[in-house]
């Protein structure tokens, strides 16, 4: 029988050799606290800029701006290409997350890819997107396709997921729903 939920710290200035178990033992990646936690689990997130990741548990990965819905002040420094940002105190993801976890939460985060088209992956039915804020390149919110901040693979009933309080950058449609 497990004990209380754990919380999980990642930093940009963290060790994935570290405990991950206080901001002063934070892992650096994403990815390493995903393996250690549970689901269930809570992983906190530094400001600062981070690569990608895959949340393949049922965990909450709250950023420095978790609880907080996204504001119109922020946008990137160059938008058309999405190089750059103007996201201080945020935590900020330069490649793609990807949500392949029934029950997985995202709060309070930036995603804003350099190079890929979708902001977020989501595979699975159940997960949530909140007070985040998601550049994408193509259509701001789609259930299918490339090119936008969250595009779900709709793959057996993988239909059901919560977007609230965001704010989403980019697209030729505000929301695109495919095959939905």
């Amino acid at each position: 029988v497990r004990a209380a939920a754990a919380t999980w710290y990642v930093s940009p200035s963290g060790n994935d050799g570290s405990a991950g178990t206080s901001t002063g033992t934070a892992f650096r990646t994403l990815n390493k606290a995903v393996a250690a936690a549970s689901s269930g689990d809570t992983i906190q997130l530094a400001a600062g800029d981070y690569t990608g990741g895959t949340i393949s548990k049922a965990v909450t990965v709250n950023g420095a701006k978790a609880g907080t819905a996204a504001g119109p002040s922020a946008t990137p420094a160059d938008r058309s290409t999405g190089t750059g940002s103007s996201f201080s105190g945020e935590s900020v993801f330069s490649v793609t997350l990807t949500v392949s976890a029934v029950g997985a939460t995202i709060d309070g985060v930036v995603v804003n890819p350099t190079t890929a088209s979708n902001s977020v992956t989501v595979s699975v039915s159940g997960a949530t997107i909140r007070n985040s804020i998601l550049v994408g390149r193509s259509n701001a919110i789609a259930t299918s396709g490339t090119n936008s901040p969250i595009a779900a693979t709709v793959a057996a009933g993988a239909n059901a997921y919560t977007l609230t309080g965001n704010r989403l950058i980019g697209g030729r449609y505000g929301v695109y729903l495919q095959n939905a």
